[in-house]
């Protein structure tokens, strides 16, 4: 498996959201049972976004995540302070700016 590694990291600001796979089911009487489905029921999407970048910086993000197709899962330490995880890139936006500098938005899914 590939390991994702940009020389530039993304700002601190990336977003990662929580959203646990919970079954649920409602009772005539009112009550409600959940439970979490599945031994990866937290798997947490990320949605790195890299701005400024020079065009080697931007084409190697590029490249990396067009490469995969979105099926294919990399390793990807996204915090210092963290575990590695492994994602796949389904949908990523590149904007060219002035000066030949690059912006780059990606949603990364977490799998198991």
């Amino acid at each position: 498996m590939d390991t994702f590694n940009p020389r530039r990291g993304p700002p601190s600001g990336m977003e990662q959201k929580f959203q646990p796979t919970v079954l649920s089911q409602k009772f005539g009487d009112g009550y409600q049972a959940d439970a979490t489905v599945g031994i990866n029921y937290d798997l947490r999407p990320l949605t790195p976004a890299w701005t400024n970048l020079k065009l080697a910086d931007a084409q190697y993000i590029e490249d990396f995540l067009s490469a995969r197709k979105g099926t294919v899962q990399f390793i990807w330490k996204p915090y210092p302070d963290r575990p590695a995880g492994r994602y796949k890139c389904k949908d990523f936006t590149s904007k060219r700016k002035r000066g030949n500098f690059y912006d780059i938005s990606a949603e990364f899914e977490q799998v198991g």
